[in-house]
């Protein structure tokens, strides 16, 4: 009777190792069938974006540029020459861009460039 506990239970062994065998491998064919999926759909391609407007004007003593695209992206920029007959010229220079975030909110930064520096101010919008 010992014997037919003993194959009993060398049975039930390897059964079991199977069986843990092929849940490892269905885990892991679920796991990389998965990945490849969301690789897949991540590298989607985007729709092109299209140029609504754009302006550009350069002249003596500065310039301005602004642009606005279909997917809520803009920017407007204006650079003057301050003191242009001086020694001490310099360019001072002001805008704003805009953009929609991946999480959908509308971002925009306004800022002023100059002989201080970078300064910029961001506010946050609604989503659209």
């Amino acid at each position: 009777m010992s014997t037919t506990i003993l194959d009993l239970c060398t049975i039930i062994q390897s059964t079991t190792q199977g069986t843990v065998k092929s849940l490892r491998n269905i885990i892991a064919h679920t796991v990389t069938i998965a990945c490849v999926l969301a690789a897949l759909c991540s590298a989607a391609p985007q729709q092109d974006v299209q140029i609504l407007r754009f302006d550009n004007d350069v002249n003596v003593d500065g310039y301005s540029f602004a642009y606005e695209t279909s997917d809520g992206t803009s920017r407007q920029e204006e650079g003057k020459l301050d003191n242009p007959q001086s020694e001490n010229a310099a360019l001072t220079v002001t805008g704003q861009y805009a953009f929609v975030a991946p999480d959908g909110k509308h971002y925009t930064v306004t800022f002023t460039a100059g002989p201080n520096g970078y300064q910029p101010k961001t506010s946050l919008g609604q989503k659209k």
